[in-house]
Formats: structure tokens, C-alpha cells, sequence
């Protein structure tokens, strides 16, 4: 897939800094890489958020009333 991303001067900079500055192609090997960060991280973070859903509902359910728990 192809796609053409506008950007603003200053963002464009930024990019171009980062390629020169770093081990990157192009532009848009840089973004392919932003791509796989983003991608890792959101799963990562949805990974995180089914074990704590899976640990909650493991630890059984709490009989006392939320205002008590609290005081």
C-alpha cells in the first residue's frame, strides 16, 4: 500500500531530522518504524489490560458495599 501523508513544516523538519540523524532510509522507513513501535505497544498494552480483567474476575466477587470499602 501507498499512501501520501501531509504534514506541517515543522513536523516535516522533525522527520527529516530524525532520519538524517538516525539509521533510517528515508522518511518513510521512519514511519514504517513509528508503524511497529505503535503497533507493539498497543498490543502490549491490550495484553496487560485482558490479564488484569482475567486476575479481577479470578479473585471472585466482594460482597461489601463499595462505600465501605473506602472509609
Amino acid at each position: 500500500i501507498q499512501l501520501t501523508v501531509d504534514m506541517p513544516p515543522n513536523t516535516e523538519r522533525w522527520v527529516q531530522t530524525q532520519v538524517a540523524s538516525c539509521d533510517f532510509v528515508d522518511a518513510s522507513d521512519f514511519l514504517r518504524e513509528l508503524l511497529r513501535r505503535e503497533y507493539a505497544r498497543s498490543h502490549e498494552e491490550r495484553s496487560w489490560l485482558r490479564a488484569m480483567i482475567a486476575e479481577g474476575l479470578a479473585s471472585g466477587v466482594v460482597e461489601q458495599d463499595i462505600d465501605d470499602m473506602f472509609d
